[in-house]
């Protein structure tokens, strides 16, 4: 807390590490632009300042735009945006997918530990939302991290960490993710593919 507290790149410290370890033989900890889950996490007071439970900004193309830039994935956009998506339009009870979107809006990262440090048993029909007893992160084992820390050589995030949260949790079917992609790719081309398109209507008419 006190090495990053006037880091304003720095968001909020997780205790969840969703694969169980990550390289915990080279560093205590890594950087991740996916703050997703809220299971045991610490935060200050200038980033909870960003926070707004309405996320009316999520309203703004632009602002999409530079989500999407930050991840640098598109199907890790994708997972958030959904959920940004359905707060936007109060389709969901929630508070921590507003929390979220104040992390990735202001271009923050999230601090995960090498290894798990919480195990969630609020799983169940009683709980609140995770009813499912099927989930991969049901009690999940919890290692002790050593001391002291070991930090990162630089503040960037973990892309092959990045990857491998997809390729263990990600829904997208292969034919979907092709489809990601290949939007992905095409999008800085959009005006001009339209702009051919309208050409080739006006033509067809004229004939």
């Amino acid at each position: 807390m006190e090495k990053y507290q006037g880091d304003e790149r720095i968001m909020t410290i997780r205790g969840t590490n969703e694969l169980g370890k990550w390289k915990p033989d080279s560093q205590s900890y890594h950087f991740c632009c996916w703050p997703s889950p809220v299971w045991g996490w610490a935060s200050w007071s200038r980033a909870w300042r960003c926070y707004d439970h309405e996320i009316k900004a999520w309203g703004n193309p632009e602002l999409k735009a530079k989500i999407w830039a930050f991840m640098d994935d598109y199907s890790l956009f994708q997972g958030m945006a959904w959920r940004f998506e359905k707060a936007f339009r109060k389709e969901v009870d929630t508070w921590d997918w507003q929390w979220y979107f104040a992390i990735l809006s202001n271009s923050g990262f999230a601090i995960v530990p090498s290894v798990n440090l919480v195990s969630n048993i609020g799983f169940g029909p009683k709980a609140t939302h995770t009813k499912s007893w099927r989930s991969k992160v049901i009690n999940r084992r919890t290692y002790s991290l050593q001391l002291p820390l070991s930090h990162p050589d630089a503040v960037a995030p973990d892309k092959d960490y990045h990857k491998e949260i997809l390729k263990e949790f990600s829904r997208v079917r292969p034919l979907q993710k092709l489809k990601y992609q290949i939007k992905a790719r095409l999008r800085p081309y959009k005006h001009y593919l339209l702009s051919w398109l309208n050409v080739g209507v006006a033509a067809c008419k004229r004939k």
